[in-house]
């Protein structure tokens, strides 16, 4: 499906409303290094290309649905509270770092592939990581699609091109002490049928990041 103009081969609009919401408050409200909020001047007049098609960012019925049915983000936007200052990690499938709508936010140095052990994450897979860096944090750069926080700084882990327990238990806690947001998008096979057990390392890599992620805030 085309839905970034010039790049088709990638799509990275379809982001459901759950994802938004769960994000949104990390994502908008972040400290900066300094313990400040991440306020920049008013990022909402950039209008990028497809924005006026994300119901789920700014709902004016356009699809049909009912007006006002959407994330609520216009307003911080306006306030210039667009994810500033906060960093994110795409765990995920891979994440196509060249991507236009992404370049600008990916911090290549600080991608980690789990098969190469190098800082490009790759593309391997259903594209669902630069989906998901997409909906989160699309550049406003007025061409394709808009993100929740589009100045938030993201770098990308392919977990699932190699999973493994020591490799979950990295990707929950790599760079802890800088990481505000981890957006996890892996697991079984699609249509598989199929849940696996998370280990006791998995759970422990979890407890870490949710007591001192974030300066004891959690990530």
């Amino acid at each position: 499906m085309q839905t970034c103009g010039h790049v088709p081969r990638y799509s990275i609009h379809k982001i459901p409303l759950l994802l938004v919401s769960l994000t949104l408050t990390l994502a908008l409200s972040c400290e900066t290094d300094d313990g400040t909020l991440g306020l920049i001047p008013s990022c909402s007049p950039v209008q990028d290309l497809f924005y006026a098609n994300q119901w789920h960012l700014r709902n004016v019925a356009q699809t049909g649905g009912a007006s006002g049915e959407d994330a609520n983000v216009k307003d911080l936007w306006d306030d210039g509270v667009c994810g500033f200052g906060v960093q994110a990690a795409i765990v995920s499938d891979g994440l196509d770092v060249d991507h236009p709508d992404l370049i600008d936010n990916v911090i290549l140095a600080l991608n980690h592939n789990y098969v190469t052990g190098g800082t490009d994450p790759g593309t391997g897979g259903s594209g669902s990581g630069t989906a998901l860096a997409g909906g989160f944090a699309a550049y406003a750069n007025r061409i394709g699609i808009r993100g929740v926080a589009p100045f938030a700084k993201l770098r990308g882990y392919n977990l699932s091109e190699n999973r493994t327990t020591a490799n979950e238990v990295d990707a929950m806690t790599r760079e802890l002490g800088i990481v505000d947001i981890y957006l996890n998008d892996w697991g079984p096979e699609d249509l598989s049928g199929k849940f696996n057990d998370s280990t006791s390392e998995w759970r422990t890599a979890i407890d870490t990041s949710l007591n001192s992620g974030r300066r004891g805030l959690g990530a």
